[in-house]
């Protein structure tokens, strides 16, 4: 696949977008049995005028400037930025009872395809290996089972190791159609290059983190899903959760109704917050984020249908005990910050709501009419850093709404 992406720009916009993207790849795909190779190959090239370029060089898929990486090539002057990525997948990666393989991946510190789609790290190398063991005939407590776990180990293109560690999770299936899952994962002490947002790269301690889900038949006309998260790092500078159930209810075979609210919380002692002249600011964040998912969808008939979706969405937190950069690779965490004083902003509270509404009708094999609605509404404080849900909600729907209206016709004939 190829794709080339050009922008007609005036003297405004011409330092803030790239004139021209381009990206090119290949995918690989052989698997004549259950042992098989999987893999790509991508290249990408941007141009246009200098402000752009640098602004794609600084930012944080990038980083070029770091000031500890010699190996990074930093033109504030370039006019181009190119790169490439590239992934090999083997093993046995079909069949039963036993899966295993092995992964490597590399994304060059120019690479930037997101023109096309998304990339959220260049900079990097990635190497991992896996074994999976599951059972698909029917027992007495389990009608499919399965277990996997996986080491890994992550770096730059320089010397700076980024990322290693393992997992473990496991995945039931019971007789009664009811689910569960549960697993967890250790990360090693790493450097991170994005923390200071284009400073150096910070050395982050170790940490374990765990999931755990489960579910009901969802066969039924009711049923619940249950998701736990969570996240230690260690000496204690973060702790982190999240909680999500979803009730999704179907009184007839024409009506579905969606449910799902969601409550996260976090104190994260090493927070990015401001970098004021040569300090870089860390802070103390206590967040606590809550959402709801809303959805409600209609067969009117066998031709017409009516989607319905809304989440409204708040995040609150709080910085306190604020530190600077000393040395960031030191040994010792203590040795890697100091404390200092912040005047900046100490607190936020964002809330915003995204809905919409779409009424299909499909006429004919191929061809429909599509009917779309949707509203956005933010409301942003610097001056409040707590929840409270009648204020929160009274400011929310008072705010200014961005809406979208959409109408879209497919015709499809067939000669």
């Amino acid at each position: 696949m190829a794709t080339w992406v050009h922008r007609d720009l005036d003297g405004e916009s011409r330092p803030l977008f790239v004139r021209d993207a381009a990206v090119g790849g290949l995918d690989l795909d052989w698997r004549p049995g259950p042992v098989g190779v999987l893999g790509h190959v991508a290249v990408s090239r941007l141009s246009g005028d200098p402000a752009a370029v640098d602004e794609i060089q600084r930012n944080g898929v990038h980083s070029l400037q770091r000031p500890d990486a010699p190996y990074l090539r930093y033109d504030p002057g370039a006019r181009s930025l190119s790169g490439w990525g590239g992934e090999l997948v083997g093993g046995k990666l079909d069949g039963a009872p036993w899966r295993f393989g092995w992964a490597a991946r590399a994304r060059s510190p120019g690479f930037d395809p997101n023109d096309l789609g998304y990339l959220q790290r260049a900079d990097s190398q990635h190497v991992e290996a896996w074994i999976e063991r599951r059972r698909e005939d029917p027992g007495p407590f389990f009608k499919f089972f399965e277990v996997d776990s996986a080491v890994w180990f992550d770096k730059t293109f320089g010397a700076e190791i980024t990322g290693a560690g393992a997992s473990v999770n496991t995945w039931w299936k019971f007789p009664n159609e009811m689910y569960a899952y549960s697993g967890g994962l250790r990360r090693q002490q790493a450097l991170d290059p994005s923390l200071l947002r284009g400073g150096p790269a910070f050395l982050m301690p170790g940490s374990w983190s765990g999931w755990h889900g489960l579910g009901t038949d969802p066969r039924r006309s009711a049923v619940l899903d249950l998701v736990l998260n969570w996240t230690l790092r260690d000496e204690g500078m973060l702790r982190a959760g999240d909680i999500t159930s979803t009730v999704t209810l179907r009184p007839t075979s024409a009506v579905k109704l969606v449910f799902g609210p969601r409550l996260e919380g976090s104190v994260d002692k090493l927070q990015y917050v401001d970098t004021v002249g040569p300090d870089i600011v860390l802070g103390e964040l206590h967040r606590v984020t809550a959402s709801l998912v809303l959805r409600a969808n209609w067969a009117l008939s066998t031709k017409l249908t009516l989607e319905t979706y809304a989440m409204p969405y708040v995040s609150a937190g709080n910085y306190e005990s604020f530190s600077r950069v000393t040395e960031p690779r030191a040994e010792r965490l203590a040795e890697r910050t100091a404390p200092t004083t912040y005047d900046g902003d100490d607190r936020f509270r964002l809330a915003q709501i995204r809905s919409n509404v779409v009424l299909r009708w499909e006429w004919a094999p191929g061809s429909s009419a599509i009917l779309a609605w949707s509203r956005e509404q933010t409301s942003d404080r610097s001056d409040l850093g707590d929840i409270a849900w009648r204020r929160d909600s009274r400011q929310l729907l008072s705010a200014a709404a961005s809406d979208v209206l959409m109408l879209k016709i497919t015709r499809y004939d067939c000669f």
